[in-house]
């Protein structure tokens, strides 16, 4: 396919999947991701990946992450300040109960000797 076609197809689609989808109320970024989902190689495969397209999904990935930081309201994330680390420590905990403490204190001279060599 010409690559005009390829990035009008995707305008389209992140133009009116996320219309189509307003009255579910689910957020247009959501909306413009499952519509990707949807139109690629693991939906109905309408549109083939190739090289620029990786390289423009990329680009879209950092474009929503910087989007998302720019969102990021801090005084929310205060509130929540307790919620949030106790998420954290658990998010952290159970992985690290289930993986790493099965094999005994082994991984401690693990993280020691790791240490250790940071230091020099």
């Amino acid at each position: 396919m010409e690559y005009y076609l390829l990035f009008l197809i995707w305008i389209a689609a992140a133009f009116f999947f996320p219309s189509m989808l307003r009255r579910l109320q689910i957020p247009w970024v959501t909306a413009v991701i499952l519509a990707g989902i949807l139109l690629g190689p693991y939906g109905l495969g309408v549109v083939n990946p190739s090289e620029i397209m990786y390289f423009l999904a990329t680009i879209g990935l950092v474009f929503l992450m910087f989007t998302a930081g720019l969102n990021t309201k801090f005084s929310v994330l205060k509130k929540a300040g307790k919620d949030v680390m106790y998420f954290s420590m658990l998010n952290f905990g159970i992985p690290l109960r289930h993986r790493m403490l099965p094999w005994g204190f082994l991984w401690v001279r693990c993280f020691s000797i790791i240490s250790f060599g940071n230091l020099f």
